[in-house]
């Protein structure tokens, strides 16, 4: 199973999951691997930045992550 966390404002996933600022590590294409924790991958705002951090973005910034999220991300073969 794979959650993409598209909230940016107040991301939930990683935190539920236990990944909350755990970072996400690249493969050799340069894709984010995805977090995992009790056996579901996910991908947040939240594996990234610190806990404290308020986002104040506009939507251009918004949308690119939201598309880097979605296709620069080695997801694995899921369910």
């Amino acid at each position: 199973v794979g959650v993409l966390d598209a909230d940016l404002y107040g991301p939930s996933v990683a935190r539920l999951l236990g990944t909350a600022g755990a970072g996400l590590e690249m493969d050799e294409h340069g894709r984010s691997v995805p977090a995992q924790s009790h056996g579901i991958y996910s991908v947040s705002v939240a594996n990234v930045l610190p806990p404290e951090a308020a986002l104040a973005w506009k939507g251009p910034l918004v949308a690119q992550t939201l598309m880097q999220m979605f296709y620069e991300v080695a997801w694995p073969n899921l369910d």
